[in-house]
């Protein structure tokens, strides 16, 4: 646990006992995470968290969509399995074989 780095809120998470299966700690977990919220919008962290997580997802969608535009291409889906073949074999480098295929 001491090598994870703390965000720039300050906020030092607390480690806390809860079962729900005893019902115990449930409210002192809520009252923690509701202290956490507080925190974020007093400092309009949560606004910047949320821009930026909106951002990160943006770019996942990108990275999922020209994937899949990418392999649906049929000149590109033509030449993937030969150089799949080649990079598991070592005779091309994976970088130069998604170049040999971003450039078809």
């Amino acid at each position: 646990m001491k090598f994870m780095q703390h965000d720039e809120s300050g906020w030092r998470p607390p480690v806390l006992r809860v079962s729900s299966a005893e019902r115990r700690g449930i409210d002192e977990a809520w009252s923690r995470m509701k202290s956490f919220y507080s925190l974020l919008v007093a400092g309009n962290k949560l606004e910047t968290r949320r821009g930026r997580q909106q951002r990160r997802w943006m770019w996942n969608m990108l990275s999922q969509e020209l994937l899949l535009r990418l392999r649906a291409d049929p000149q590109v889906a033509a030449v993937l399995p030969d150089l799949e073949s080649r990079v598991e074999e070592g005779t091309v480098t994976s970088g130069s074989a998604a170049e040999t295929a971003l450039d078809v």
